[in-house]
Order: structure tokens, then C-alpha cells, then sequence
């Protein structure tokens, strides 16, 4: 075995090692922390230890529903990321002048629309669940 492969094994046990140590407490972190935002926001003064005290033993309700709200955000993103890619195509017709380039800067505003609204739509849908997720905690529901 020469040395590039076990250096390259070396790397890879070592990059493992630290996607673990990382991404596990990071991921328990923010599913504990996940109504802190909204819940600090709904009493008017921060509620850390709260946060951590309403997520205590729903830990994989809470991750389950993140992975979900994770996965729908990610198919819209891509839909999203497809028909921006389609538009941008589009707006490259503007170099060959005349009507072309007057096509490419609708097709560009629209863009720039759709652009907005993706923004709004998933930031909003993200303080929404954080929103949800203190009130089914905070009731019980």
C-alpha cells in the first residue's frame, strides 16, 4: 500500500471523526434551542434554559418535524433553483439585441420577483415552524 491511500484513509477516518463530533451535538443543540426564537419572542425575554426545558422529552418529535419542514424546503429549493436556472437562460438571449433584449429584461424582473417571493416564502415558513413548535410545546398539543 503506498502512502497517498493511507493518508487518504487517514483523511477520510479524520474528517468522520469530526462530521460526528460536530454535526451530533450541533444537531441535539438546535432541536433543543428550535422554539427558543419564537418562544422568547411570544414571553418578551429569553428563554434558553425554557427551551431546553419544553424540548426535555420530546426530543424526536421535534427532530422528526425539523427533518420534514428540512425536507420540504429542500424540494422547493430545488424546484426553485430549476426554473431559476431555465430564467437566467432565457436572459442570456438579451446579447443578441432587438426584441431579444427586451425579452431578456422582462424574463429578468420576473426573476428578480420570483427571487423575492422564494426568499419570503421560506424564511417566513421557517419563523412559522419555529413558531409552531412553542406552541404545540407550550400547550401540550
Amino acid at each position: 500500500s503506498c502512502l497517498c491511500t493511507k493518508t487518504t484513509r487517514n483523511l477520510w477516518k479524520t474528517v468522520t471523526y469530526a462530521f460526528i463530533i460536530g454535526f451530533v451535538p450541533a444537531l441535539y443543540i438546535s432541536v433543543r434551542l428550535a422554539p427558543f426564537v419564537a418562544g422568547s419572542a411570544a414571553e418578551n425575554r429569553l428563554i434558553l434554559m425554557g427551551s431546553f426545558e419544553l424540548t426535555r422529552e420530546r426530543f424526536w418529535p421535534v427532530l422528526g418535524a425539523m427533518i420534514l419542514m428540512g425536507l420540504m424546503i429542500f424540494v422547493i429549493s430545488i424546484i426553485f433553483e430549476l426554473v431559476s436556472q431555465i430564467m437566467e437562460l432565457l436572459s442570456g438571449l438579451g446579447a443578441a439585441g432587438g426584441l431579444f433584449a427586451l425579452i431578456a429584461l422582462v424574463v429578468g424582473i420576473i426573476h428578480l420577483g420570483l427571487m423575492i417571493f422564494y426568499n419570503a416564502v421560506v424564511y417566513g415558513a421557517q419563523f412559522a415552524f419555529s413558531a409552531i413548535i412553542y406552541r404545540r410545546l407550550k400547550t401540550g398539543e
